[in-house]
């Protein structure tokens, strides 16, 4: 028995307006279905017709009937502008009386993708969505369960790829250029799976990537590429909520040229993080990264290589019972400090086979409350300018009460 991909759609016909000048398709589970939609009868087919149809109008509205679509082959469009997924309910009233809807399903058996070529995809309400060899100006997903990008390519310059109300995104082998926004991802009250692979985003006049969860989530970039962005590099974002918490993975990250750096903030009570293998450099405005966490943070950096980043290198922001290890990793020849560490309570930094090196304004700033230790490997800290004094190393009053080496 094959397997089935299954998508449900929700209904928003009343919710949101369709594109102006759309042509409809109805999309029946069953022909008997077209009858109750006389005056579009010409217009309503299953889904298994549309998925050989050659020849689209260049603003497209399909909207799902109630019932369950069966997708035994590769639904493919070309040379579209618009085009709207929608799905419409049955209202059912059932024998006690209680109301319910029967909201459409669409199975795609053995794995079948959704094959789309416009300008614009806008998609809203449904469970899951799996779209490869997507070539559009932008993507504008909503209220989805799940949704799965495969080897497609975006570009236009007043346009930007959102995903608001998504718990599950998964995007590979894409190439952003010129948006906007290169991905806005914000998950809104549902948990945060946000997944990034092989992803290149080149000159966005805004952020590169903005992650934005809110409650219990997980964050894996691995082989991501930012470069030219006109605000942030990379944005993340972990808001605080009681009782949850964040992990996140980044691996194999390049940010490049980028007017902003690159923040990695959390704000919720536990965030836990690994970081291996990112290179940031010629930032324009601001040091090349930031990390802050609010409490209960643990993050593992290896091989992070930060250099000729105008304001300073690396920025380390933490308030309550944290603790960062950075290894094998190299800061130099920044503007401003190699490496800034604002501790706001007791807060433990170990540095192992690091090399801080020839940047400005010191290489190494500990403030209140660092419990510092150079383990296992030893580092480096030479080269270094100041204007005044602490070139190498620039230790707060109160930080050397808890400074051990």
């Amino acid at each position: 028995m094959p397997t089935a991909l299954i998508f449900t759609l929700a209904c928003i016909l009343y919710l949101v307006p369709l594109a102006a000048q759309s042509e409809v398709y109805y999309v029946s589970s069953v022909s008997s279905q077209c009858n109750s939609y006389t005056s579009y009868n010409s217009k309503c087919h299953s889904i298994s017709y549309y998925a050989n149809k050659d020849v689209w109008s260049p603003n497209v509205t399909l909207i799902f009937l109630p019932g369950e679509h069966d997708l035994t082959t590769s639904f493919s469009t070309k040379g579209l502008e618009d085009i709207w997924l929608l799905g419409q309910n049955q209202f059912l009233v059932t024998p006690s009386k209680t109301h319910s809807f029967l909201r459409p399903v669409i199975r795609c058996h053995k794995m079948r993708w959704l094959t789309i070529k416009c300008s614009v995809l806008k998609v809203i309400n449904l469970r899951e969505l799996h779209l490869s060899e997507i070539t559009g100006k932008s993507l504008n997903v909503s209220n989805i369960q799940s949704v799965m990008i495969h080897n497609s390519r975006f570009t236009h310059k007043k346009q930007s790829n959102t995903f608001s109300g998504v718990a599950s995104l998964s995007i590979h082998s894409t190439h952003i250029s010129g948006m906007s926004n290169g991905l806005y991802i914000d998950s809104g009250d549902l948990f945060c799976y946000v997944l990034l692979t092989d992803l290149i985003i080149a000159n966005s006049s805004m952020n590169g990537i903005t992650i934005k969860c809110h409650h219990n989530g997980f964050i894996s970039l691995n082989q991501v590429t930012v470069k030219n962005s006109g605000s942030y590099g990379l944005y993340l974002q972990c808001k605080h909520s009681m009782g949850t918490n964040c992990s996140m993975s980044l691996s194999d990250i390049l940010l490049a040229g980028c007017t902003l750096g690159s923040n990695i903030l959390c704000y919720q009570e536990k965030c836990t993080g690994h970081i291996n293998n990112i290179t940031v450099f010629n930032t324009a405005k601001s040091v090349g990264l930031l990390i802050g966490c609010q409490q209960q943070c643990k993050i593992d950096i290896n091989a992070m290589n930060i250099f000729n980043n105008s304001a300073g290198g690396f920025h380390l922001l933490s308030a309550f019972q944290s603790s960062f290890f950075i290894r094998n990793s190299i800061i130099s020849q920044n503007g401003g400090v190699g490496i800034i560490a604002n501790c706001y309570s007791v807060v433990f930094i170990d540095f192992s086979n690091v090399t801080i090196s020839r940047n400005n304004d010191t290489g190494l700033y500990l403030g209140t409350f660092c419990i510092v230790g150079f383990f296992f490997n030893s580092s480096i800290i030479s080269n270094n300018h100041s204007p005044t004094s602490g070139g190498g190393m620039w230790i707060s009053n109160n930080c050397c009460n808890f400074c051990y080496v």
